[in-house]
């Protein structure tokens, strides 16, 4: 009733009013079920500084249905993601948007809609949600992107999804990365640094602290993309089955144009 009695106000004062039918509840009841569809992803994967970000624009310049987490979370998905950065929205304004740009690949797909099974429940969608045909491209990320989290049946249909790994090697990663992050806050990326002590370690820290002070970004980041080159293995190998999902194109170098033409092709191919 509040709610009515504000859009009524609003429409009083001449602003153009749009209310939800059903009310936000049913809304987001709508956009949760949307982490449950049986969607088919493809995952792009590689290790930091590879320049995944700017592929998946490439492809989605190239036709290619792309939903970008970061860009959805304005965080780049790294103790550093968060640096000249916008504010992060809330865990719910995330999962907002983030159904919104779901449903939309879905929509844009123009296939026939249908029930949805998730488990033992059966999602029957709006006439307007067609069933997808073939895969969105997500980035490979953590579950947490800085302060949000990808939704639980989300993150566990990305985890059993097939990879696109970049392999591109370390000089080439290290160049890229010093170049996109060397012109940062340096206390800012001092204060990062010190967030990942526990992991990095304590002389590789101190190491990192000391190259970051004198102005020495490439030794910085080598000592930081070697920690993460780590992490990052870790997390890609904690995947049941990686053999069959894993699907590794090589790189020489950080191009987004020539690497995005790299990954069609392979897909051709596979098909």
């Amino acid at each position: 009733m509040r709610s009515a009695a504000i859009a009524w106000l609003l429409d009083l004062y001449g602003f153009k009013v749009y209310t939800l039918a059903g009310g936000y509840k049913k809304y987001r009841n709508w956009i949760t079920e949307t982490f449950s569809f049986p969607f088919q992803f493809t995952i792009l994967g590689g290790y930091t500084g590879s320049g995944k970000t700017y592929v998946l624009d490439e492809l989605e310049k190239k036709g290619a249905p792309v939903v970008n987490l970061e860009k959805l979370a304005n965080h780049k998905g790294s103790a550093f993601g968060n640096i000249g950065m916008p504010e992060q929205p809330s865990q719910e304004m995330f999962e907002n948007l983030l159904g919104e740009k779901l449903r939309e690949k879905l929509r844009a797909m123009s296939c026939e809609p249908r029930a949805l099974n998730s488990g033992d429940a059966v999602l029957t969608p709006d006439s307007e949600l067609p069933t997808p045909n073939y895969s969105i491209w997500l980035e490979d990320e953590s579950q947490r992107i800085g302060l949000v989290n990808i939704p639980q049946p989300l993150w566990n249909s990305m985890r059993q999804s097939p990879i696109c790994f970049l392999d591109i090697p370390f000089e080439e990663r290290l160049k890229h990365i010093t170049e996109e992050y060397g012109k940062l806050d340096k206390q800012r990326m001092a204060d990062a640094i010190v967030r990942i002590q526990k992991r990095l370690g304590g002389l590789e820290t101190k190491l990192a602290l000391q190259h970051l002070e004198a102005g020495e970004i490439e030794p910085c980041f080598h000592i930081l993309l070697r920690y993460y080159d780590k992490w990052y293995s870790n997390g890609l190998n904690n995947r049941d089955q990686l053999t069959s999902l894993l699907t590794k194109i090589n790189c020489s170098k950080v191009n987004a144009v020539v690497n995005s033409d790299k990954i069609i092709l392979s897909e051709t191919v596979t098909k």
